[in-house]
């Protein structure tokens, strides 16, 4: 079930045309071998379904216990931040997926942060400007590490801003020693 009625007809209509437009095998496959039910399963569907659409799914779902649990799964104490999160890294995605300066722009979509996350790997510095990309950094870090905690974006991100010295962190809105809060250590 969904919160809006409207929202959902929208939602079904958009995974139904990426349905259609992906050119995965496996899509292509399942409805040359099915015709029933409309859509392949959710494991199948998922895969070929933008970003956006998944928050905004996510975001209509009317059962919160469905929503806190996807939020819970990744660490996330409430719905209400994974929302946001989703939110504001679409509207990321969407700027980098057409190639609009994101380093040292203000985000009208801005991720909710909690003051505190479970296991200990958050900020411990609120000082920054929610209006910026640090925050959404932190947001990616922090369920990069809830996937996997042994991937390798805090790193790599690093030695990027210490490849490039002429970019100014603080510009992106990182707070002074951001390098040594939990989440970036």
């Amino acid at each position: 079930m969904a919160i809006d009625g409207h929202l959902f007809t929208e939602n079904l209509s958009s995974v139904d045309r990426e349905l259609r437009r992906s050119k995965e095998e496996f899509i292509k496959e399942h409805f040359v071998r099915y015709t029933k039910p409309t859509f392949p399963p959710a494991w199948k569907t998922l895969e070929t379904v933008s970003f956006g659409t998944l928050s905004k799914l996510y975001g209509n779902f009317s059962i919160k216990a469905d929503k806190k649990q996807v939020a819970v799964d990744f660490g996330v104490p409430q719905h209400e931040f994974m929302i946001s999160w989703l939110e504001s890294l679409t509207s990321l995605r969407n700027f980098c997926a057409h190639h609009s300066r994101i380093w040292n722009r203000r985000y009208a979509v801005k991720p909710q942060m909690p003051r505190r996350m479970q296991g200990g790997n958050w900020l411990t510095d609120f000082s920054f400007p929610p209006d910026k990309l640090y925050p959404q950094l932190s947001c990616i870090a922090y369920l990069l590490i809830s996937i996997d905690p042994q991937n390798t974006f805090t790193t790599e991100f690093k030695a990027l801003l210490g490849k490039y010295t002429s970019v100014d962190p603080s510009a992106m809105g990182f707070v002074k020693d951001w390098q040594n809060e939990p989440l970036w250590k």
